[in-house]
């Protein structure tokens, strides 16, 4: 514990009692309790009352704003000030970073300071100054920092959006497009083609769960595995095994993915698929003139328990036509927290196959507009046609 004569020097030494004279300096700290707390201790949170000024003795005070560091506080600082001048909540969370001793002042004692000497008044000026060229070179600074932020995540979102195909894929056997929105700048869903040997086509879909940008860095993972494993070993089983532990052994966060994957031979006109939790794809029979969901009941990517790589083969036929998806699309919300849902599109789908594929694509994210009511996407929508030509 300081001296009599320390603490008085403490108080000559802050900006609010500087020119205070020796006499009003004395009646001030008469007027003041001391306060030790342990490190750690919260002094007064953001929104609480405020009728009390602090002044800092010994060690620090973190000062935080909706649960961010916007300053440190040591001996002969002050806290609580701006709520004790005009009555308004707390605007940030005051907590010991180290033991600390504090002096603190009720309201009523220093309004009665403020008339008793002029240089008090004073002192509250300069601080309030002070607190205020603090408070713009923060606010200049944090500016800069979302400007720089905005710009990586846009650089971010240039990245991924190159990792999705610049164009169709038409060839004289099929015509693929798609198209894929995110919810934020960017997102954690993905599509690709591929061309394979023999004249064959890979075609792959995918969904992290959630979105941003570690959702974002495992797509792009995940892309550059695909590609690799495609050079190596094409075969819907094989890429399944090979992307499990990669989407298991991502370490930044605990996320998963949907993933389906299949290769496209126009030779014998099958599809061979597997799955992993991702939504089933349709495919459309020109000559039953209806759609039928792929099912392959499977695990996401990443998850713990083992999931056998199991593959489906069926043919297709010219004039058919395959849908893909991720699950965003049917989650899509009205004002109301109404889902477009499953049943929707399979309305959507059955009303419009006979749309070109690109159309198709238009005419489904015009209904999704149409039912979120201007609502953003809670989740990022991705949507592929293949026609078999």
């Amino acid at each position: 514990m300081l001296e009599l004569e320390e603490r008085l020097n403490i108080l000559r030494s802050t900006g609010l009692f500087t020119q205070v004279s020796d006499e009003i300096l004395a009646l001030i700290h008469d007027q003041m309790e001391s306060l030790t707390l342990s490190a750690g201790t919260t002094l007064f949170r953001e929104g609480e009352s405020g009728d009390t000024l602090y002044l800092v003795v010994e060690g620090l005070l973190e000062i935080c704003s909706s649960g961010v560091q916007i300053a440190m506080r040591g001996p002969g600082e002050c806290v609580g000030e701006l709520a004790l001048l005009n009555g308004t909540p707390r605007s940030a969370t005051a907590k010991a970073k180290t033991d600390a001793l504090v002096l603190q002042l009720y309201r009523d004692d220093f309004y009665q300071a403020l008339t008793a000497s002029w240089e008090v008044v004073e002192g509250v000026f300069g601080i309030l100054g002070k607190k205020l060229r603090e408070d713009i070179e923060r606010q200049i600074a944090l500016t800069h920092q979302q400007e720089q932020y905005q710009h990586e995540l846009i650089r971010a979102r240039e990245i991924q959006t190159a990792m999705l195909p610049s164009k169709d894929l038409i060839l004289d056997w099929i015509h693929l497009t798609g198209r894929s929105e995110p919810a934020a700048v960017v997102g954690g869903d993905y599509y690709d083609y591929f061309h394979l040997c023999d004249g064959c086509v890979g075609l792959a879909i995918g969904d992290v769960t959630g979105h941003g940008f570690y959702s974002s860095l495992l797509v792009a993972i995940v892309s550059g595995t695909l590609r690799l494993q495609i050079g190596q070993d094409p075969a819907p089983a094989s890429v399944h095994a090979i992307l499990n532990p990669v989407v298991q052994n991502y370490h930044h966060t605990r996320l998963l993915m949907t993933f389906g994957y299949m290769v496209l031979d126009p030779s014998t006109q099958t599809l061979t698929f597997t799955n992993a939790g991702h939504p089933y794809p349709y495919l459309y029979s020109q000559r039953e003139q209806k759609w039928t969901p792929l099912e392959i009941p499977s695990l996401p990517l990443g998850a713990r328990l083992v999931s056998p790589s199991t593959e489906i083969t069926t043919e297709w036929e010219s004039g058919d036509r395959l849908f893909l998806y991720s699950d965003g699309l049917t989650e899509v919300q009205n004002r109301c927290e109404q889902p477009y849902s499953s049943d929707a599109l399979e309305c959507f789908l059955d009303r419009y196959a006979s749309l070109p594929p690109c159309e198709m694509i238009a005419v489904l994210y015009e209904a999704l507009d149409v039912h979120r009511q201007g609502r953003p996407f809670d989740d990022d929508v991705t949507a592929v046609v293949v026609d078999f030509l």
